[in-house]
């Protein structure tokens, strides 16, 4: 394997604290702290223009502020999801989240942390038949889950929320993105390698057609380029788990700390 290039991120962090007139001490500080950050992640955080993108958020915000996206507390088998219920408990993926997030703390005492729980899978009436309740009920069980889940976090200083409440206009900036994707050639291939590894996924939820199924996949893009698009213009970081969709925040510039553990 080839070292890792730090002198060019010393360089381009060197240059974008110069260009925002930081004093060279910070630049110093933030660099000592990245090998640390990578060392813990996975392999998308690996790579230096993401690791630049996470010390240019580190250098112009003292306390860096991550968003957490999670799953609601699905039924699990050995750590996968098995989608065959909808819990009111602490999601498996936030537990792991947490864990992982106790471990960047000692790296960053002053990280601030929003868990963000999907509730918009509230609207995948497939997700809702497999696990046998009404959207309603989902609704009910998220907001339950998402109380236990602010009880856990709130005494790190930490805080959790619902997607769609805390990025405005989720939906509607969800289906403006899936057709931005639908209607780019240069997305196809992308979108039928992420089905294609998607498809162990979707037998768990249920029968689709190869056309329902490439549809899902454009849904969750959209959804990662969205959360992606929102953490980026607000100065966020955002952690996120073991997923086909992560290439997906390439599509924007925001700075992704890869945590490496997969639920599905």
């Amino acid at each position: 394997m080839d070292p890792f290039p730090w002198k060019r991120v010393q360089k381009a962090l060197t240059q974008y604290a110069r260009h925002h007139n930081l004093p060279k001490n910070r630049t110093q500080e933030v660099i000592d702290l990245l090998p640390k950050l990578v060392e813990l992640s996975g392999n998308y955080t690996c790579n230096r223009s993401m690791v630049i993108r996470i010390g240019e958020t580190l250098l112009a915000h003292r306390k860096p502020r991550f968003l957490v996206p999670s799953c609601p507390a699905y039924a699990y088998r050995s750590g996968r999801y098995t989608f065959q219920g909808v819990g009111m408990g602490v999601p498996l993926l936030t537990m792991l989240h947490v864990k992982f997030l106790r471990k960047v703390l000692e790296i960053l005492p002053s990280l601030k942390v929003t868990i963000l729980v999907a509730n918009q899978e509230a609207e995948d009436l497939a997700i809702c038949a497999k696990a046998g309740i009404d959207q309603e009920e989902f609704r009910r069980r998220i907001l339950t889950s998402l109380e236990r889940t602010q009880r856990l976090v709130r005494p790190l200083g930490w805080d959790a929320a619902a997607m769609t409440e805390f990025i405005p206009n989720f939906l509607g900036q969800e289906k403006q993105t899936m057709e931005w994707i639908a209607g780019h050639a240069a997305f196809r291939g992308h979108v039928l390698a992420d089905t294609l590894a998607r498809v162990a996924l979707y037998r768990r939820i249920g029968e689709f057609t190869d056309e329902e199924k490439v549809r899902r996949t454009i849904r969750t893009a959209a959804q990662y380029v969205v959360l992606g698009r929102f953490a980026e213009s607000q100065d966020f970081l955002i952690c996120n788990h073991t997923t086909t969709s992560l290439a997906w925040y390439l599509k924007t510039r925001v700075g992704l700390l890869h945590n490496p553990v997969t639920v599905y």
